[in-house]
């Protein structure tokens, strides 16, 4: 297989992600954040339709990147409180400066990992670990995915609701006949890069998918990235999210509350109470 197998590049991956010299004008970057805040429309009505409250919603997001999905919550008058908790100081850097030029007033954005963040006990209504955070968790370190379930479930009330989402990818591996696959995608012209390219591979008995990406940027610049996945199948996931004190469990298969098929679901969402 090519390249160097070491999980612990998860814990720098996303160390160059959404810098802010990457927008030369003030427009590029509103255009950027505008597109960010419409692509996290549709899972703010998926969450609207898994809590009880309309309003002052206390929420924690692992893996909060640029806060979007956060800053989309306060817009829509769903937030009371929230901290946002991101290991990649430019995301940090991107959240803080989007914070403060947005007017928003109910998000906290913390940089560093969750491990390290005392959060209140029984303080929060939701608890959100979304865009594929959840399977960069093992590779970095193996006791993670059990410490993130349980420091969601000290951190939320009583039927207080954790959701996670990652991609399917089941439906990965089944294009992966021989271990690996490439391919690539051209992104909207809001983004900074224009093309990216990623290769595949899988290692069976790790469980773990090795992914590459190269981002040509619109300037000519390339950046290379590297990062690795646990992979979760629909029991693996549910019977670990289980073993750490939640019921009431359900999987969909995309936003739109569709139930969750393993041979043709883009994401697997799995949304669970706390006892």
């Amino acid at each position: 297989m090519a390249g160097e197998w070491n999980g612990k590049l998860n814990l720098s991956a996303y160390d160059d992600v959404e810098r802010l010299d990457n927008y030369s004008t003030q427009a590029e970057l509103a255009a950027y954040r505008s597109e960010r805040l419409a692509k996290s429309e549709e899972m703010v009505e998926f969450i609207r339709k898994q809590i009880t409250q309309t309003s002052g919603v206390r929420v924690v997001e692992v893996g909060s990147g640029s806060s979007a999905l956060l800053y989309a919550l306060e817009q829509q008058g769903v937030l009371g409180t929230s901290v946002g908790i991101d290991l990649s100081r430019s995301r940090h850097e991107f959240a803080e400066r989007w914070r403060v030029e947005g007017g928003f007033q109910k998000v906290k954005n913390i940089q560093g990992s969750f491990a390290d963040v005392q959060l209140e006990d029984r303080a929060f209504d939701l608890f959100l670990v979304v865009n594929q955070t959840f399977c960069l968790l093992a590779p970095e370190n193996d006791a993670y995915p059990d410490l993130l379930l349980k420091t969601a479930h000290h951190a939320l009330r009583r039927g207080g609701i954790f959701i996670v989402e990652i991609h399917n990818l089941q439906r990965a591996l089944a294009k992966m006949p021989d271990g690996t696959r490439s391919f690539w995608h051209e992104l909207p012209q809001t983004n900074p890069v224009k093309f990216a390219m990623y290769r595949q591979d899988y290692d069976q008995a790790m469980r773990v998918i090795r992914s590459e990406s190269v981002y040509i940027f619109r300037d000519s610049r390339e950046k290379r990235k590297v990062e690795f996945l646990r992979f979760y199948s629909k029991a693996d996931l549910c019977d670990l999210i289980e073993r750490n004190g939640f019921t009431r469990l359900t999987c969909y298969g995309d936003y739109s509350s569709n139930p969750f098929r393993e041979d043709e679901s883009e994401y697997l969402i799995v949304v669970a109470e706390k006892n």
